[in-house]
């Protein structure tokens, strides 16, 4: 017993190290082993949860937290993440009953009032807002950041003079932050007080301020006053300050466009429409940029995707119909036209355009975003980033990755090493049998992905089969034999003879279910040559493959009949299944692999995939979860693209 309290202690110790150190996918694997031991322990769901949150699986964290507060409906930590899981899954009320009991239990806490905050803005309701954070300001009337909140909700509800009366206030009480000239500048800005916004913009950058927004908003006071030069400078500030920001890029882009700089302005639209693509004025924009430089294709690629969504926008049909012209599509540039005509006599007999049909194209003035929300977010994910990285450190949702299903398992002399995990060694008992009784002094693994061939392990494996070749020479009966040298020559990918290895080592008397899967596996490896072949030398007729795909089901279901709890061989046979596309009958194998073995990862993992394929996206959330549980770190990015679906 004392054991395996100090066993589970160490485990916990290492698992929070990997969290800390962001190895969330080897975090899971040491929680799962003290959840394995000591499934009543709510620590261990805890930190599971929260490595899951980091990886984006929400549906996996709420499981662990549920299971959490039925342990320990007192920890106030586990409420705030269930909220907050609930807040990244857009179900609102329970992200607010959630951070509710999470202030029952702690109610002095910051972070869980502040996420209140933002619960109710998100749900538009800005008084019981406002009300939280006059809570907040009496409890701690020197936080600046809670009154700018409170001023940025405030002209959120229309009461900008209210807000101004709050930064005039704030001003006097800090009158060397520079966060209060940046707030009131931009409610100067929405008062059309233009001067009184210069004057405090020039203040918050006089007290060094390093807000982009500052410096856009001043660019634009600049640009209206026609001092183009310090209007660049600003907004070239406001990107150095932020590489990314939006309003920036826009109103410089429109700037230099104005000033002749066309390409430079097509640079920045470029960057601009990389980072949002569904930003419909910088389209619009760039096809106006595209078409002055010349760049007819592109510009009518451009004015098509603003027409595909904005079909009531005239000035776009006009815009294209030139471009056609210019491309002597006279017939196109004609019908541009004329829908042009109809629309603008339709909007002269009462129908309006839509309002999604109007683009501005002005200059953008940068509004704060909420100043506080960051101090409350404990949590922080979806860092794309990291897209190039490899390896299963990390946020490994955000890795690209090949949306293709985990691989047949196999028999091999060489286990498979998986970066930075726990050995995930899968060694079932049918093939502990089977080397037992035919192999001893030899290890077998079974493995779905293959040690690649060096040179060395080649002289080795070829050594290997001449002396067996010696061996069997005076002992041709030895049905081990013929076993053993049957898996050298699959090892080298010389299907021929392996086959005809594996079929005499049956012959002669190793007729074993584990010897039929080993077939079925070298046949598909087989299969798969035969295919590629036919795809480029249209080797063999659809009728010839089709015989041999059923020769590898053939071997398999063999060796299902013969060990009937292989989860392996039912695993293998649901991915046969599904590249025929016969997806149900492969979810009924992948069901029975995980109903024999509930720890396959693969099976879950493939199994996601299939219910993908088939439309049930629910079923694959929940599968993906569980695989990427298990150490399949790939499914976590499979998770992020089905979150909004």
């Amino acid at each position: 017993m004392l054991k395996a309290q100090l066993n589970t202690d160490r485990l916990m110790s290492v698992g929070r190290s990997a969290l800390y150190f962001q190895d969330y996918v080897l975090s899971i694997q040491y929680f799962n082993k003290v959840i394995q031991v000591k499934p009543h322990l709510a620590e261990p769901y805890f930190l599971r949860a929260i490595a899951k949150i980091y990886l984006e699986d929400f549906d996996g964290a709420k499981r662990d937290l549920d299971s959490v507060i039925r342990r320990n409906p007192f920890m106030p930590m586990a409420y705030y993440s269930r909220g907050y899981v609930a807040c990244r899954m857009d179900d609102w009320n329970v992200a607010e009953k959630n951070m509710l009991m999470a202030l029952e239990y702690s109610p002095d806490n910051v972070t869980y009032r502040i996420n209140l905050v933002n619960i109710y803005e998100a749900t538009e309701r800005l008084d019981s807002a406002m009300s939280v954070l006059d809570v907040m300001i009496r409890q701690s009337p020197k936080w600046c950041e809670l009154r700018l909140e409170k001023m940025r909700l405030l002209v959120e509800t229309g009461d900008t003079l209210g807000a101004k009366d709050m930064a005039n206030a704030l001003v006097k009480d800090e009158p060397y932050n520079e966060m209060a000239y940046s707030a009131r500048a931009i409610i100067h800005l929405i008062l059309e007080n233009e001067d009184s916004a210069f004057i405090d913009c020039n203040k918050a950058v006089t007290l060094g301020t390093n807000n982009p927004n500052v410096y856009i908003n001043r660019g634009i006071i600049n640009y209206k006053r026609n001092k183009f030069k310090e209007s660049m400078s600003d907004y070239g500030k406001a990107i150095e300050l932020d590489a990314n920001n939006v309003n920036a890029l826009f109103n410089r882009a429109l700037l230099r466009y104005e000033l002749g700089d066309h390409n430079n302005a097509l640079e920045d639209l470029n960057k601009l429409i990389t980072l949002e693509p569904e930003l419909d004025e910088a389209i619009y924009q760039r096809g106006i940029v595209n078409a002055f430089l010349g760049n007819s294709r592109e510009a009518v690629s451009d004015f098509t995707t603003i027409i595909e969504r904005h079909p009531s926008f005239v000035p776009v049909y006009y815009a294209r119909a030139e471009q056609y012209e210019k491309l002597r599509k006279a017939k196109e540039a004609y019908l541009d036209r004329e829908m042009a005509y109809q629309l603008m006599e339709e909007h002269k007999n009462g129908k309006k355009p839509k309002k999604k049909d109007q683009l501005q194209t002005k200059a953008k003035v940068a509004q704060e975003e909420s100043i506080v929300e960051s101090v409350a977010s404990l949590f922080v994910t979806s860092k794309e980033e990291s897209e190039t990285e490899t390896g299963v450190r990390g946020l490994v949702q955000n890795q690209k990755i090949d949306l293709t299903n985990e691989g047949n398992f196999v028999v091999s002399y060489y286990r498979s090493e998986v970066e930075n995990l726990i050995s995930k060694e899968y060694n079932p008992l049918e093939l502990q049998d089977f080397v037992k009784k035919y192999l001893q002094g030899k290890e077998l693994y079974m493995v779905t992905k293959e040690t690649p061939l060096t040179s060395n392990i080649s002289n080795y494996l070829f050594s290997e089969i001449e002396g067996l070749s010696r061996i069997i020479i005076s002992q041709p009966y030895n049905g081990i034999l013929y076993l053993s040298r049957g898996l050298n020559y699959a090892a080298l990918q010389d299907f021929g003879n392996a086959m005809d290895d594996l079929t005499k080592a049956i012959h002669y008397g190793v007729d074993e279910g584990i010897v039929y899967f080993m077939k079925s596996c070298v046949r598909y490896k087989q299969y798969e040559a035969l295919t590629e072949q036919t795809l480029t030398e249209n080797k063999l007729s659809e009728k010839a493959l089709a015989k041999e795909w059923e020769l590898v089901m053939r071997d398999l279901d063999y060796a299902i009949e013969m060990m009937p709890k292989a989860g392996f061989a039912w695993y293998n046979k649901g991915n046969m299944l599904t590249m025929k596309r016969e997806y149900q009958r492969a979810i009924n194998c992948y069901n029975k692999a995980i109903e024999l073995e509930p720890g396959l990862g693969e099976a879950y993992f493939n199994r996601g995939l299939t219910y993908m394929l088939s439309g049930d996206i629910t079923k694959a959330k929940v599968d993906m979860s569980k695989a990427g549980e298990t150490g399949i770190y790939r499914a976590y990015r499979i998770i992020k693209e089905l979150k909004n679906k």
